[in-house]
């Protein structure tokens, strides 16, 4: 913080955050009066750009209008992190095909087809960008990997909302 007279003072604090200060100095005729002020201390790291999935998901959110709209949202997310964690392991599964009709299966089961009709088409995008589109692709140990964190993704995403 740069001074009047050209000087600087430095804050360093083991944390980001508010820190109250109060200080004063002393001449020969004693003490000055304290004074007070808050100095904020910011993290070194630069702030996190917006995730562009939660963006659309949140554009997508604020389009649905169904009244069950939050139950749905929280079963949808229950889907997608199911998914990432159990489905996704099954030996079952041999290519994206699979796994997508499992997860189509698994959606069906607790929501009508027209339930979050944005939300869903705003999932089915980032799965189409982030995914292979060839339902033939091999279920292999990183294709695994992949839908799993794209799942959990989309799961975390949805609950922010």
């Amino acid at each position: 913080m740069p001074l009047g007279d050209g000087k600087e003072l430095v804050f360093v604090a083991a944390q980001a955050g508010n820190y109250e200060l109060i200080a004063w100095t002393a001449g020969s005729d004693g003490p000055t009066e304290a004074t007070h002020c808050t100095v904020k201390v910011e993290s070194e790291e630069p702030p996190i750009p917006p995730d562009p999935l939660l963006e659309k998901l949140r554009a997508a959110w604020s389009q649905e209008s169904d009244p069950q709209r939050t139950t749905r949202r929280d079963l949808l997310a229950a889907v997608y992190r199911t998914a990432a964690d159990t489905t996704i392991k099954s030996s079952t599964l041999h290519n994206l095909g699979e796994l997508f009709t499992a997860l189509r299966q698994a959606a069906n089961a607790v929501l009508p087809d027209d339930a979050l009709p944005n939300i869903r088409a705003a999932i089915g995008e980032e799965l189409r960008k982030t995914l292979p589109l060839d339902p033939e692709t091999k279920m292999d140990d990183a294709m695994r990997e992949k839908c799993s964190t794209t799942f959990r993704r989309i799961a975390d995403a949805l609950k922010t909302l």
